[in-house]
């Protein structure tokens, strides 16, 4: 080509290049920024009403079978009632979750929770049904009306979807938080206690899986979760008997993979991530492969404060302020006196030490690892954050017995703590010691304890590939034949309830005084009682974590078990119904666990390999006070 013709070229291409970059960006725009249809509405929607019309037919048969008394036959019809039902739980439990509990809660009576007062409730919907229509005489008339009732608590959804636009964000995060709960709940029995119709149930829900994602096409990532689900659905029909059913390898092998998968398919489909967590306080981190990831769950959105992350100058201020004893009132008990950092941040003591020496309180110093991961706080449920629960420490006469206010004012006189709180807290120059700064930083120091990095934890994320046979079977014991993991639920392991963790069971144990099971007496703390009045929580506490459980004996609220052995033997007996005690609202089942002495010693590994590496934080230098050199070298009691 000649020098011109070149010349002539360039000019044309000059010229056409912004007409092709143009087109290039159209195309682009058309092909990844165009919005998905809503999938969701037009497709899963309709579908989905079909599989809840389904649900009520089954219904419907079941209370025929109830009236004509074939109770063979009913509950039969039964487990077909709860095999539809898991086509529609994922989108039913994330979107109409006020009714839940009518529909799929425990058979339990529980507190009305739209009540000023104390009402009440009786349990209802397809757990209630199944403890009736499992038992040897079923109340006909009961069943019946409980079966009526969760027809019109189905109705009501069904009305609510056809008066609702379901998005595609919304199917993808009911189908996220679902994965959690195959996960945490399914899979151990948690929902059919009785009939143990765990296989078939997370057969239909893998099946769910399988069939929404095909309405959203089949590219390459929905292909792999396809043969994802396949795999699971033929592992889990090996299932014969649930008790020896290998669930480790069924999360490591099936669930993990499926969750991972199910990211990319999100991903890859560009539909967003949920934006109303933070309102409804689920403090699921969406985007963790695993539930054993360190930040599944994000102890801030526990604060009572604000939900962002303390920085650092506000955590060493929590240090130091955890081990001043300025903070009671006769300038002796800090926080570290009940809980010790050498003793896992509890003290080894059956009862915890009050502010009168010899005098002991009437419930043990629970540890605080991983204390920040819970929404509650206190064997009694009382404390609705950890700011608030150290609030109670502040005001309590056997404790600190003092005020916010008093020990602001005391803490004031220091103008080395002045400098450190102006630092950590800029936006309150003018008065940098009052309650929230104090509250605040406590809270996000006690949030740091946090030590999720167990054998199982390095296991389940990856970090190692092979765990101990013993805890493999210690684990597989916990979360079936132990039904230790229908009341501590993974991966907290406290009574966190899946799969949003915004919520906190407490127990009725039937808890002994001491360790003699051959002559057992029933310890006579109230528990939840005390806080509110209803019958049923009599002697009801809080279901605390089982981390690091080898460190930090005696056991139970009142210090009463001294060994996992006692603890192990305590449940497998039925707890105190089991021991022969009246405990008439117990909530743990009286029957005999039938432990074998290997699964005894297997289960305990378990719970020992639950211990996560030790956190060290050393006594530290307390800050002068000014004008008060008696005080410049003071160390709280017990530390």
């Amino acid at each position: 080509m000649s020098k011109k013709g070149t010349i002539f070229f360039s000019m044309k291409t000059a010229q056409l290049l912004p007409l092709l970059l143009l087109s290039i960006w159209g195309i682009t725009f058309c092909n990844f920024s165009k919005p998905l249809e809503n999938i969701a509405e037009q497709t899963v929607k309709p579908e989905h009403i079909k599989e809840v019309d389904t649900f009520k037919d089954r219904l419907s048969s079941l209370i025929s079978f109830v009236e004509e008394e074939q109770w063979t036959v009913a509950q039969q019809q039964f487990i077909e009632c709860r095999n539809a039902f898991k086509h529609i739980d994922y989108l039913l439990q994330y979107t109409f979750e006020e009714s839940y509990r009518s529909i799929n809660g425990p058979d339990l009576r529980y507190l009305n929770p739209g009540f000023r007062g104390i009402a009440v409730l009786e349990p209802e919907g397809l757990q209630a049904i199944e403890g009736q229509l499992f038992e040897e005489q079923p109340e006909k008339k009961k069943l019946i009306l409980l079966i009526k009732r969760l027809l019109w608590e189905i109705e009501k959804y069904k009305s609510y979807l056809k008066n609702t636009t379901i998005s595609n964000e919304d199917v993808f995060t009911a189908l996220r938080f679902n994965m959690i709960k195959l996960e945490t709940l399914d899979l151990t029995g948690f929902e059919v206690p009785v009939c143990n119709n765990i296989a078939n149930e997370v057969t239909a829900i893998l099946q769910t899986y399988q069939q929404v994602m095909g309405k959203f096409g089949k590219n390459k990532e929905i292909l792999v979760f396809d043969e994802l689900v396949r795999d699971a659905i033929l592992e889990i029909s090996k299932m014969r008997q649930p008790d020896g059913f290998n669930r480790l390898k069924f999360i490591k092998e099936h669930i993990q993979p499926l969750t991972k998968q199910f990211l990319q398919v999100q991903e890859a489909l560009h539909i967003p991530y949920p934006k109303g967590l933070i309102a409804r306080k689920i403090p699921i981190e969406y985007t963790s492969k695993t539930i054993y990831d360190p930040n599944f769950i994000d102890a801030n959105m526990y604060s009572e404060f604000r939900m962002d992350q303390a920085d650092e100058g506000v955590v060493k201020l929590g240090a130091l302020l955890f081990f001043d004893p300025l903070l009671s009132s006769d300038n002796k008990m800090a926080c570290a006196s009940c809980h010790q950092p050498e003793r896992a941040f509890q003290d080894g003591m059956a009862t915890a030490i009050t502010n009168q020496e010899g005098i002991f309180q009437e419930r043990n110093s629970p540890t605080l690892l991983n204390a920040g991961l819970q929404p509650f706080n206190f064997f009694d449920l009382s404390g609705t954050s950890l700011e608030n629960q150290a609030e109670h420490v502040f005001f309590n006469k056997r404790e600190f017995h003092t005020s916010l206010e008093e020990v602001s004012q005391k803490l004031s006189k220091s103008s080395a703590y002045v400098t450190q709180f102006k630092k950590a807290f800029p936006e309150y120059q003018e008065d940098p010691i009052n309650g929230f700064t104090i509250l605040r930083s406590l809270g996000a120091f006690v949030r740091t304890l946090q030590n999720n990095n167990s054998i199982l934890d390095d296991y389940m994320t990856g970090k190692t590939k092979v765990i101990p046979a013993e805890v493999a079977n210690g684990f597989n014991i916990f979360m079936g034949k132990g039904k230790c993991g229908t009341c501590h639920f993974a991966p907290t392991f406290f009574g966190n309830v899946p799969p949003f963790y915004n919520e906190s069971e407490s127990e009725v144990l039937g808890v002994t005084k001491n360790n003699d099971f051959k002559y057992p007496v029933l310890d006579g703390d109230s528990g939840r009682y005390k806080f509110k009045a209803a019958d049923i929580f009599m002697r009801s506490f809080k279901t605390a974590t089982v981390r690091n459980i080898d460190q930090t004996s005696p056991y139970m609220h009142n210090g009463a078990l001294k060994t996992l052995e006692e603890v192990v033997e305590f449940y497998n007996k039925g707890g105190g119904q089991g021991l022969g005690l009246e405990v008439p609202n117990q909530t743990l089942s009286a029957d005999s666990l039938q432990l074998s002495e290997k699964e005894k010693k297997d289960l305990i590994v378990f719970l020992k390999a639950l211990n996560g590496k030790p956190i060290i934080v050393q006594v530290p230098k307390l800050p002068k006070v000014d004008n008060h050199p008696e005080w410049d070298s003071r160390r709280g009691v017990g530390y």
